[in-house]
């Protein structure tokens, strides 16, 4: 029995000291990042859903330096050393053993290997005409173009008005003023910042705003 339960050990260790390759990280991306890094929309211009844009980076450059992990921004902001630390609707954060995996794979040159991971869409699906419109539809929404402001990592270190757009249950709760009237749109401060008659005008970063489907899914 301790010969197998050591030999088991052993094949453990040996996988783990393998170099990862881009299927083992793009799979980590796909089920933690890509639900805002991906598309026209991405924050920062900076696409997670493919290779090739990983290591292209964003508006501000490239964030994957090969062979430099402490120099590479994507494991600052994984790990919290730059803020705002992410993914924006943390916590649960990426484990030390996720972070570790993409330290070894920069460390390693970032190699691509020979398979792609099984990743989502990088369009967002939509629901189908007349079926029902659940949160899980809108949340990729909150989460790639308002979370960087109003979540508790927001890049203003406090959420403005108090507004918290990470979870269903945030977004009930609103923050200095009822942001959701359910069955009202039109009374709903969301709704009315969205398409500009509240002001400030929504996403803060606005324009580009949201799109016209977007904002009717909201």
């Amino acid at each position: 029995m301790w010969r197998i339960a050591t030999a088991l050990s052993f094949l453990f260790t040996a996988a783990q000291a393998q170099t990862p390759d881009w299927a083992q990280i793009g799979t980590i991306f796909t089920n933690r990042c890509i639900i805002c890094h991906s598309g026209d929309a991405a924050p920062l211009g900076l696409q997670l859903d493919s290779y090739e844009n990983a290591l292209a980076g964003g508006w501000m450059g490239a964030v994957l330096l090969a062979g430099n992990p402490d120099d590479s921004r994507l494991i600052g902001r994984l790990s919290g050393t730059i803020l705002p630390r992410m993914p924006l609707n943390g916590p649960p954060y990426l484990t030390d053993a996720e972070i570790s995996l993409v330290v070894a794979w920069i460390e390693a040159g970032l190699p691509r290997g020979d398979a792609d991971p099984v990743s989502a869409p990088a369009a967002r699906p939509r629901p189908a005409p007349g079926a029902p419109i659940v949160f899980a539809d809108v949340a990729p929404i909150f989460l790639q173009r308002c979370a960087k402001c109003h979540s508790r990592n927001s890049i203003f270190g406090v959420a403005p008005e108090g507004l918290l757009l990470e979870s269903y249950d945030t977004v009930l709760a609103g923050g200095e003023r009822l942001a959701v009237l359910p069955g009202n749109p039109e009374m709903s401060e969301i709704w009315r910042r969205l398409v500009g008659l509240g002001q400030p005008r929504m996403p803060f970063d606005g324009p580009p705003w949201l799109d016209a489907a977007d904002i009717a899914l909201v």
